[in-house]
């Protein structure tokens, strides 16, 4: 159904768009490509990142950071990258290290977990590591520390991985990289990233304990061709979908929920290139 769409963008809801600004180009060192008084676009490797106010959405989440969903990034070091954000007032979870290499975790001002990943050379050799490191090679952004770095993962945490799979496998149709059933961990291919849902508790360093009722204050965006046929088909495979105005969004057409709640939105090439704002504006 999703097979030939493509992940071109990941949108985070912000309380305000203001302060969110301030933190990811000042802090982080992103680049806007386009901005509104409601949203401000960065690029992240072979995906856009979209920050925009939204009232309601995300509004039940966990003030103290929401490590239900993992915003991935590549770097080369998280020793160097940590301690050049550290030093523009960052303040990270402590860093791990294990066999998929390291990684170090902090929150942005809307409680959005943003991981710093390190590969290891044993996990370049895993099933999902040629599309890692196609991933990694992607043309790097604009921008200087984390903004120059391409996003590699979305982690999504849920609460049963045979609803998870029969979800993104069976019925978005999305291509399984990776099955790792010891952890709990399935990788999918989505083109500008890799989408890998993570069941809670399956892995002792991490999710051990998570409440997934919050409501979730991320979606990945996929671009479709053929608008009509993929709202068709998710409602004939019972998808719980809300098609949306272009009043009441210029830049998504429908959205849905995963059976843990994480959510989608589609879009149409289409609409987007002639509803998106490009008109920089200051934070």
């Amino acid at each position: 159904m999703l097979s030939e769409s493509k992940i071109g963008m990941v949108f985070l809801a912000s309380n305000d768009l203001r302060r969110a600004r301030e933190f990811y180009e000042t802090a982080l060192g992103f680049v806007p490509v386009s901005a509104s008084s409601d949203f401000v676009t960065y690029n992240a490797g072979r995906v856009k990142l979209r920050i925009g106010e939204v009232t309601g959405f995300g509004a039940n989440r966990d003030p103290g950071g929401d490590d239900s969903e993992l915003l991935v990034f590549h770097v080369d070091s998280v020793d160097e990258m940590r301690t050049l954000l550290e030093r523009r007032g960052v303040s990270f979870s402590p860093t791990l290290r294990y066999e998929i290499g390291a990684t170090a975790a902090f929150h942005d001002p809307d409680h959005h977990n943003i991981t710093l990943y390190e590969p290891s050379e044993e996990s370049l050799s895993w099933p999902s590591g040629p599309k890692v490191r196609d991933l990694m090679e992607a043309p790097s952004p604009d921008g200087t520390l984390l903004g120059a770095r391409n996003i590699l993962y979305l982690f999504l945490f849920v609460g049963d991985t045979g609803k998870a799979v029969r979800f993104y496998r069976d019925i978005l149709g999305l291509r399984v990289l990776e099955d790792d059933p010891e952890a709990g961990v399935v990788k999918y291919d989505c083109d500008g990233l890799i989408i890998a849902t993570h069941l809670v508790g399956g892995d002792s360093r991490c999710a051990v304990d998570m409440d997934l009722s919050f409501e979730k204050g991320s979606a990945p965006v996929f671009s479709v061709g053929d608008m009509s046929q993929v709202v068709k088909r998710l409602k004939t495979a019972d998808v719980d979908l809300l098609e949306m105005s272009a009043s009441a969004s210029p830049w998504a057409a429908a959205k849905f929920c995963d059976p843990s709640g994480h959510q989608f939105y589609l879009t149409s090439g289409v609409r987007q290139t002639n509803r998106e704002k490009s008109r920089m504006q200051p934070a």
